[in-house]
């Protein structure tokens, strides 16, 4: 008798697309790279040994923050829930085309880079655990992935602290903050996050990828310090230059990342 095979049975098995994909990066890649170098998405010149997507002196070129900007952020909140706000960079050109590879092209080690950066900057702080603000249920099966996540589990790696993508819940699927003004967007996310671990006096950090009016990471704050959590501090990559109005809302809308 001839053995013939169900047709509702996988027709390449996962284990030997596995070991392709393996055999491609240990044997392949590396043979191609030497021909075919990997170029920086900035400068287009070849990258390093080890460095990928972008080579380190284009990623120095992100602008930092400046105090002005932290104060703007602070002072459009009518109710403070976290202790201290850690922004990184300008919202410019090249950090819109890395946040934009990482966020829709799986250019994945684009966060390890984030991560080690917020890492650098907070270095002086301590805390017992790190987290991220959850991503819209609908967003991360497109996405496969929550970028914030992923640069915050870098970020606890780089600190060697412990880090919990689960102590907080997105209990609904808020609509997009896009084109929301700053009083839509703080009515978005009330009550969207829920707690799920025990948080009692423990200093905690909030990660996000970009903030705008700061109602999100806010709003989860909210939640850490009702379940009895000590410091609560809030970090985020970026966030776009823009006076204390509601114009941030119109101008984030224009560049369609989110």
């Amino acid at each position: 008798l001839i053995n013939r095979r169900n047709d509702s049975s996988p027709r390449f098995p996962f284990h030997t697309l596995f070991n392709l994909m393996n055999f491609y990066q240990t044997l392949i890649e590396p043979v191609v790279s030497i021909f075919l170098p990997a170029l920086c998405i900035h400068c287009h010149n070849p990258l390093q040994p080890g460095r990928k997507v972008i080579c380190a002196t284009c990623y120095a070129q992100l602008i930092p923050t400046d105090a002005e900007q932290k104060d703007i952020y602070l002072e459009r909140l009518h109710q403070r829930y976290f202790g201290d706000i850690f922004i990184l960079y300008r919202f410019d050109a090249l950090f819109q085309q890395l946040i934009h590879l990482l966020k829709y092209q799986r250019f994945l080690v684009i966060a390890d880079y984030f991560g080690q950066s917020l890492a650098q900057e907070l270095s002086s702080r301590k805390y017992d655990l790190i987290t991220a603000v959850p991503l819209n249920r609908v967003r991360f099966r497109e996405r496969g992935y929550n970028q914030s996540a992923l640069i915050a589990s870098h970020c606890a790696d780089t600190l060697k602290t412990d880090f919990d993508s689960d102590i907080l819940l997105r209990e609904r699927n808020t609509a997009s903050q896009t084109k929301l003004t700053r009083s839509e967007r703080i009515r978005n996310v009330a009550n969207a996050f829920s707690l799920n671990k025990d948080v009692r006096q423990k200093d905690i950090l909030i990660i996000d990828d970009v903030i705008t009016t700061g109602s999100t990471l806010n709003e989860c704050a909210r939640i850490l310090k009702e379940g009895q959590a000590g410091r609560v501090d809030v970090a985020a990559l970026a966030t776009p230059t823009a006076p204390p109005q509601d114009t941030l809302e119109s101008e984030e809308a224009h560049l369609n990342l989110f």
